[in-house]
């Protein structure tokens, strides 16, 4: 019996829990020693990071990024933290807000996220970042 090439084993392209979890932990800060860790707060963790590290996976990091909603139009949108639980196809990615933000400090890392409103005025409704992205 013989198998041709199956198309549906492939996986779908998009954002998977399982890849922001496995390039989170690659990117931590692991053999770097003293101040050359770059340092992210997230809104749930702190996590401290390997330069190296996130530049070799900067590429990644941004596509996944770029997956998010709102990135189809050239305005930057504001979004909260509970649109990043969809890709801007509408698929949902995760249900769990670890892996948001995991996501979410990687682009920190790389300088392609940041948060809109201060930290104390997110008591008041969900957090809100803006996706920069080149």
């Amino acid at each position: 019996m013989t198998f041709k090439s199956a198309t549906f084993c492939k996986p779908t392209p998009g954002i998977t829990p399982s890849e922001v979890n496995a390039l989170f932990h690659r990117c931590l800060r692991g053999d770097v020693v003293g101040g050359n860790a770059v340092l992210v707060q997230g809104v749930m963790h702190v996590a401290n990071f390997n330069p190296g590290h996130i530049a070799d996976h900067r590429a990644r990091i941004i596509e996944l990024l770029a997956m998010l909603p709102g990135r189809l139009s050239e305005v930057q949108p504001e979004l909260s933290f509970t649109d990043a639980y969809f890709e801007s196809r509408g698929r949902l990615w995760t249900e769990f807000p670890g892996d948001v933000d995991q996501l979410l400090m990687l682009g920190i890392a790389v300088g392609a996220v940041e948060f809109t409103a201060p930290r104390e005025e997110w008591r008041e409704s969900f957090p809100r970042f803006r996706v920069l992205l080149p």
